[in-house]
């Protein structure tokens, strides 16, 4: 069995010694606190995108540069207006199917093994087309099932 590698106090390296544990997240997923710029509530499953103000997020859609550069879903259930939330930038995330519907425009939630990319007509919204030429391409991710997303943001460009 080989022992985990760490940085010793020296500056140098060492093996983790038996005893010890290493203390680090296993979920596998980046989650951040930021605050809503936006005038109304933005709900569990919207995309969102990050402000010119600092730590602030609003409701991102494809079809202008502004907007178009989304950073991850919200994580919880709402964020109130000048309120702060979770916002999920990786990992795999689970909802509720009337979730990712609201989000989707779908009915059943996420149709499995498909790619989603931000909605190029609905602000916060998501879609499994492909967005046509005018509009950004920011991929999301993939679902996994119903009700669990894999989200592995990805900005491809603007389609011509």
């Amino acid at each position: 069995m080989r022992k985990p590698v760490v940085f010793a106090s020296d500056g140098g390296f060492e093996e983790l010694p038996s005893d010890e544990a290493l203390d680090a997240s296993t979920s596998g997923k980046d989650v951040a606190i930021l605050a809503n710029a936006n005038a109304s509530a933005i709900t569990i499953c919207q995309v969102v995108y990050k402000t010119a103000t600092s730590n602030q997020v609003d409701l991102a859609r494809a079809n202008a540069s502004g907007t178009k550069g989304a950073i991850g879903l919200v994580a919880v259930a709402s964020i109130a207006p000048g309120s702060t939330g979770a916002v999920q930038m990786d990992g795999i995330m689970a909802a509720a199917t009337e979730d990712w519907d609201a989000v989707t425009g779908q009915s059943g939630g996420l149709t499995p093994g498909a790619v989603y990319f931000e909605s190029t007509g609905t602000a916060g919204g998501m879609q499994a087309t492909v967005p046509g030429a005018g509009f950004y391409l920011m991929r999301l991710g993939t679902a996994l099932s119903a009700t669990e997303f894999d989200i592995d943001i990805d900005y491809v460009g603007k389609k011509a």
